[in-house]
């Protein structure tokens, strides 16, 4: 097995985690959604100002090419935000397939979107790309989710310590 660590975009990615740390050998993954949530999570303001402009260009309606390009623009602007390099990649991508097959793989530095376009998804796939572990990215993206989507976050169905869109939505 790999020690991730040393690979120098891994190590320089760890070094951007809000309040620092690393990512934890082995990590007890939420069993909750509702043990994730933080009312007063706080985020850079630059990241607050990507994820508002990503929520006006309303990434879950267009074409397939056009919802890539406005993921796309969002990792972009976060990337520079939290000074990362992560590459997006788009695997097999399918509206009416759950997106759990995503990924991010640190040896690469890739984050794989796969399945369903998700915006928790990939906020959760970006959290791993700065150095958090599994709670730790979960607590990330499913706060900002919940603050930045609000709407979206009432209608979703709640289940392992995910956010899983209802069936017919």
């Amino acid at each position: 097995m790999t020690d991730t660590t040393t690979i120098p975009h891994v190590r320089r990615n760890l070094q951007t985690i809000e309040g620092g740390g690393r990512i934890p050998a082995r990590e007890v993954p939420p069993r909750t959604v509702e043990e994730c949530l933080e009312d007063g999570k706080t985020y850079k303001p630059a990241a607050v100002a990507a994820i508002r402009e990503a929520r006006g260009t309303k990434l879950w309606r267009g074409e397939l090419d056009e919802r890539k390009t406005k993921f796309q623009a969002l990792h972009e602007a976060l990337c520079d935000v939290y000074g990362i390099t992560t590459s997006l990649a788009f695997g097999d991508v399918h509206r009416d397939v759950d997106s759990d097959d995503s990924s991010y793989h640190p040896v690469t530095n890739t984050i794989t979107l796969r399945g369903r376009l998700s915006v928790v998804t990939y906020l959760r796939m970006f959290a791993h790309a700065t150095g958090y572990g599994v709670r730790g990215a979960a607590v990330w993206s499913i706060n900002a989710f919940r603050r930045w989507f609000p709407l979206s976050f009432a209608n979703c169905d709640h289940c392992d310590g995910a956010i899983l869109r209802k069936r017919g939505r």
